[in-house]
């Protein structure tokens, strides 16, 4: 999947909008911002209430989330073993989206 995105990113740069799941959960107001522009949506002070709400709880559910925490929960699922395999076996595609530090 990584890798026909990482194609589709070389060939619609200028006509589509790509963003990592990484991206708005660790800027979620910036990036949701930059989405809907590039949309043409208004930015809402129900958007912006909504994207808080959902990004930025204390009190965790199947529909709030502290989204920055919640890009780090893989880490913890996963041994050292299935990461060092996945980081393997991918690594023909993800250093076009993510660092070394990604992984640590």
């Amino acid at each position: 999947m990584y890798s026909t995105v990482a194609k589709f990113q070389t060939t619609y740069a200028n006509q589509w909008y790509f963003v990592t799941h990484e991206q708005l959960s660790l800027e979620p107001k910036l990036e949701f911002t930059a989405l809907l522009d590039y949309l043409g949506l208004t930015y809402t002070k129900r958007v912006q209430e909504k994207i808080r709400t959902t990004t930025n709880s204390k009190e965790v559910d199947e529909h709030h989330r502290n989204s920055q925490e919640n890009i780090k929960t893989w880490k913890k699922r996963l041994s050292s073993e299935e990461i060092r395999y996945i980081k393997a076996k991918t690594s023909n595609v993800w250093p076009h989206f993510y660092g070394e530090p990604d992984w640590e």
